[in-house]
């Protein structure tokens, strides 16, 4: 696993715009994990209102899939 962030492109409810999320790899029992705690902003700006929140899992699920 790497320790850059994992940039997710998503299209963003709030600016109506393709953006990118980060998740940060944590450290965890030795390990380095990636989870939706993990969240590391957006290119505009994450105000943890009901679409951003939903991007934040919808990102998050994409992610796990790349990493599959």
């Amino acid at each position: 696993m790497s320790l850059k962030d994992y940039p997710i492109k998503i299209y963003c409810p709030v600016t109506h715009a393709e953006e990118f999320v980060c998740f940060h790899p944590q450290k965890l029992d030795e390990k380095w994990i990636v989870h939706k705690d993990s969240f590391n902003g957006c290119d505009s700006n994450f105000h943890g209102c009901a679409e951003c929140t939903a991007c934040k899992e919808a990102a998050f699920e994409i992610l796990k899939e790349q990493l599959k």
